[in-house]
């Protein structure tokens, strides 16, 4: 398995970059996309690091990697659990996880919507979207 050079982003739950810059003490990530539902994020990240504060449960972490010369986002998600973990060295870490940011589509809900009159024949698609988007927030 090849190493990569990588680093970890937290933002708020708005979309702002928290702290003064990446995560510095990340010594694992993995994330899981899935298909069917909301993909899963891991890290473990040293208690002392400098911008540890902003590990807090519903942040939004976002990893990056150089890969073929250029930095690409390598997953992303919401945290969800944080684990104290001590090392047998006495250091302490957190072992952080949660899901990708697909979770957030469940925030939202349109609660009885029905679409289309007539369930032999359907609706159109653009018919469905105006629905729909009665209940998506401004802007």
């Amino acid at each position: 398995m090849a190493d990569f050079d990588f680093y970890v982003d937290v933002e708020s739950s708005l979309g702002a970059k928290l702290g003064s810059g990446p995560l510095q003490s990340v010594s694992r990530w993995r994330y899981v996309a899935r298909m069917d539902r909301a993909g899963t994020i891991n890290f473990d990240v040293a208690a002392t690091d400098p911008q540890a504060a902003h590990v807090a449960n519903r942040n939004v972490v976002r990893a990056y990697a150089l890969l073929n010369g250029t930095w690409q986002e390598v997953g992303a998600g919401v945290i969800d659990t944080i684990e104290t973990v001590p090392g047998t060295d006495g250091r302490i870490s957190y072992s952080v996880s949660g899901l990708d940011l697909m979770r957030e589509l469940s925030y939202r809900s349109v609660h009885d919507l029905e679409i289309g009159e007539d369930f032999i024949l359907g609706t159109l698609h653009s018919a469905a979207l105006t629905e729909i988007s009665a209940y998506a927030p401004a802007g």
